[in-house]
């Protein structure tokens, strides 16, 4: 192991064989930076609209909704008076469009998700139950019930008129630019005219943890000005220099270019991470 780079010991190499002899490593449509933002709303909107149908049609309305979050209730309740259609129309809707996004795929179980839901006299399993009935590890598990998420948010984003009702679970919060909530308050900051230093100390950061910030903001924001950062010419020379070793490699690079630190390295990349360098 050095600073830069970790291998696994024979033991570790021995579990890892095992563990993907039945486990597709990355799942398929795992998307965490992209849909970091959306993944827990989605799916806490998708279990009570879920819930709330499967009920109304089965005329109780003395249950216990499964989500406590009052803004969640609050959506539900404003989206169910927007809908120009009965409650029973609305469920069949709902039951199609599950339906149809779940058997789109056939690399997915949609057992990992429909275990999870709550109806009418039906309680929804636990994750860690959910996993027991499939006979999955929990981190197993856990991965896959978050690959359905994605693939599901992906799917209704872009077919949103095929999936009118999945689609609007997600609709009104969608934005370009998925920065996790720290590195949106750092940026915010930044957009004040404070800087990095300034930012660490009012919020009690470790100087490494907003320069984490500022590189995921350059890989996202393409309008962020790098050159209060690196110098326009260190910038042509981090390139250059990644571009004759066909690496990301930060020691290579910095090898070659040796008056640039690795932070000045890591956000040129992340800035140009998306062309051929070859």
């Amino acid at each position: 192991m050095s600073s830069e780079n970790y291998r696994l010991t024979e033991e570790g190499e021995r579990e890892l064989h095992e563990f993907q002899k039945d486990v597709t490593m990355p799942p398929r449509f795992l998307e965490g930076w992209r849909y970091h933002h959306l993944t827990t709303l989605f799916w806490e909107r998708l279990s009570i609209f879920v819930q709330v149908s499967s009920n109304l049609i089965n005329q109780n309305k003395g249950f216990i909704p499964i989500q406590n979050k009052q803004e969640t209730k609050e959506w539900l309740k404003s989206f169910l008076k927007r809908q120009n259609t009965n409650r029973y129309e609305l469920a069949e809707q709902l039951y199609t469009e599950l339906t149809e996004c779940l058997q789109q795929e056939k690399s997915i179980d949609p057992a990992v998700l429909v275990l999870r839901l709550t109806g009418h006299n039906r309680i929804g399993l636990t994750s860690e139950q959910a996993a027991e009935k499939l006979e999955m590890t929990n981190p197993h598990y856990q991965l896959e019930f978050l690959n359905i998420l994605h693939y599901m948010i992906n799917t209704v984003s872009l077919t949103k008129n095929a999936f009118p009702l999945l689609s609007s679970l997600v609709q009104d919060v969608q934005k370009e630019v998925p920065l996790t909530l720290s590195t949106e308050k750092t940026f915010q900051l930044l957009q004040k005219g404070y800087l990095p230093n300034e930012i660490a100390a009012m919020r009690n950061l470790k100087m490494s943890t907003i320069e984490d910030h500022i590189v995921e903001i350059a890989l996202h924001i393409k309008e962020f000005e790098l050159n209060g950062y690196v110098k326009p010419d260190k910038q042509k020379r981090i390139m250059d220099a990644a571009k004759k070793t066909s690496a990301k490699k930060l020691k290579q690079i910095r090898d070659q270019v040796d008056d640039v630190n690795y932070f000045e390295i890591r956000l040129v990349l992340a800035r140009n991470g998306g062309q051929k360098w070859n």
